[in-house]
């Protein structure tokens, strides 16, 4: 069995992906034309750029103050208490204009 399909228009790669082939011939092919792809995308500039975009950004982080325990906690606990207040008067105004709504429809 041969890795490559050769049709009349010549050799024609990608056919091996569509043919009845194993799985595995098609695993191996699909697997090392990515491969080749990304060893030819590293050596691009832009791929230079987001390497270094990628360590830069890593130094960030190194550098974050992260809250402590207590800190999240409270901060948690203070969101969450305005999460629902703010739902209760949303729901407050809401009822209030049906009743409006349903006033003004009856009349």
């Amino acid at each position: 069995m041969d890795f490559y399909y050769y049709s009349d228009r010549g050799w024609n790669s990608w056919a091996i992906l569509f043919s009845s082939y194993p799985l595995f011939p098609k695993l191996v092919f699909a697997l090392t034309n990515i491969l080749v792809v990304l060893l030819l995308v590293a050596q691009t500039f832009i791929a230079h750029k987001a390497q270094q975009y990628w360590r830069d950004s890593l130094l960030e982080v190194r550098k974050v103050v992260w809250p402590t325990q207590k800190e999240t906690t409270q901060t948690t606990v203070v969101v969450l208490v305005m999460v629902c207040a703010i739902g209760l008067i949303l729901c407050s105004i809401d009822a209030v204009l049906i009743r409006l709504v349903e006033w003004l429809i009856r009349t």
